[in-house]
């Protein structure tokens, strides 16, 4: 009786969310390669570009999130203080009203 086995494909791994953090940093350093750190952890190119999506989206977990949000937000609500401020200064927003209220909130 001859018996073949067929050669069982590896289990898939799961990294865990710092794994993935790690290797996402990784390719945001200075003339990185992605393809080239994905090899070196063992992944594919194209699951590392994926990581790096969500990533920048602040979607790969709570630091990543709060650091993406705080490198890309803050110049919008700087300038949406300084809008305001000029409204309140230009007499073009009422104090009492319900954004003039919101910016004594906030000031």
């Amino acid at each position: 009786m001859d018996t073949y086995t067929h050669p069982v494909p590896p289990k898939r791994r799961y990294l865990e969310l710092e794994q993935k953090q790690r290797i996402v940093e990784e390719t945001l350093a200075e003339g990185a390669s992605v393809a080239q750190i994905a090899r070196l952890h063992g992944v594919t190119a194209n699951l590392v570009f994926n990581w790096r999506r969500l990533y920048r989206a602040g979607q790969l977990g709570g630091r990543e999130r709060l650091h993406f949000h705080q490198q890309h937000s803050r110049p919008v609500m700087d300038a949406l203080q300084q809008w305001l401020d000029a409204q309140l200064k230009e007499n073009k927003v009422e104090p009492d009203s319900g954004l003039g209220k919101a910016h004594q909130l906030h000031a």
